[in-house]
């Protein structure tokens, strides 16, 4: 089951990533410095905001996949 639960969240980041970061960074890459948009401020923040949730969601699916690849536990003998 956790291994199932990564694939959805590598998917998701790859979903975000496509949707909001990569047409920010495109679109950035075409400003000049003495040219920005005057809505620039809202631009980074939703840029940062979705980084945020990308990089948190990666580290959840990193402990589940740790979690899935752990051997199982063993009850101790007595």
């Amino acid at each position: 089951m956790p291994a199932a639960t990564v694939t959805v969240v590598l998917a998701a980041i790859f979903l975000l990533s496509a949707v909001v970061n990569m047409p920010i960074n495109l679109d950035q890459a075409d400003w000049r410095p003495d040219q920005v948009p005057t809505d620039w401020l809202a631009i980074r923040d939703r840029w940062q905001v979705s980084h945020a949730v990308r990089t948190v969601a990666a580290l959840a699916g990193f402990g589940l996949l740790l979690i899935a690849g752990a051997p199982p536990r063993r009850p101790a003998r007595i």
